[in-house]
């Protein structure tokens, strides 16, 4: 979740991590080590980790019972192109309060867990807060392989949705998903995403967009992240690109 202060929004998160007994030795792959050299190790905040499985090969029933032995929600998510295509995304979700470092161990863990149980692991990613050490700040500023800004709403499932008239913001269609439990609610997730943007940039940008789209109909649970580690940022390719058509 995330909440308002001073003009900005932050994330509010009330867990507490809880590490594995196995250690995995996550930080000396290629995948995810700049969080270590880039000198935040020790950055501590909220981190929100997803491993997703491959929609392909993955047993629902599997999926949802290992999540729940590894002590992680289960997420089966569909992301709606234009086109009226669902495409399923397989994704295990976990909220903490801990270093940077520290979330790279429980995300190698969840991981683990699930390539033991035979379920075959396509992304790894690592969500936080917009200022986080990598998250650029300026123009000039290094913006890591895999990285970007995101934000998420629930909005009502409407007539006007799916016409695609209300869900751009000057020019940035938003990505639309959903769950059966949201579908049966008449509920959508949309999605906002830059690449290029600031801390600051992003954060005004949602809060201007919040305010003129909350003119129009209910908004709900809005949150502002930064991918600050993505194993695989062209997995959902298809699922962005099935948008692109709409950017003018």
């Amino acid at each position: 979740m995330a909440f308002v202060v001073g003009g900005h929004f932050y994330f509010a998160h009330a867990c507490t991590l809880i590490l594995g007994t196995s250690i995995i030795n996550i930080m000396s792959e290629q995948n995810g080590s700049f969080i270590l050299e880039a000198g935040v190790r020790d950055f501590f905040g909220p981190h929100e980790l997803h491993v997703t499985a491959d929609p392909i090969t993955t047993d629902p029933q599997l999926f949802r019972e290992v999540c729940g032995q590894l002590g992680v929600k289960a997420h089966i998510i569909y992301n709606e192109t234009p086109q009226s295509e669902s495409v399923p995304d397989y994704l295990t979700g976990s909220d903490y309060e801990c270093t940077s470092a520290e979330s790279l161990v429980e995300l190698g863990r969840i991981a683990s867990g699930l390539r033991s149980a035979g379920i075959e692991v396509v992304r790894e990613k690592i969500e936080t807060t917009p200022w986080h050490p990598l998250a650029p700040k300026s123009a000039s500023d290094a913006r890591r392989p895999g990285s970007y800004f995101e934000s998420h709403f629930t909005l009502p499932d409407l007539p006007t949705t799916h016409g695609w008239k209300i869900l751009k913001w000057r020019g940035n269609p938003l990505l639309i998903s959903t769950t059966d439990n949201k579908r049966r609610e008449g509920l959508l997730f949309a999605t906002l995403r830059h690449y290029e943007s600031t801390s600051d940039e992003f954060c005004q940008t949602i809060e201007k967009f919040h305010a003129a789209l909350a003119e129009q109909i209910e908004v709900k649970y809005p949150t502002v992240e930064f991918a600050v580690y993505d194993s695989n940022p062209t997995h959902d390719k298809k699922w962005v690109d099935s948008y692109a058509a709409l950017q003018s």
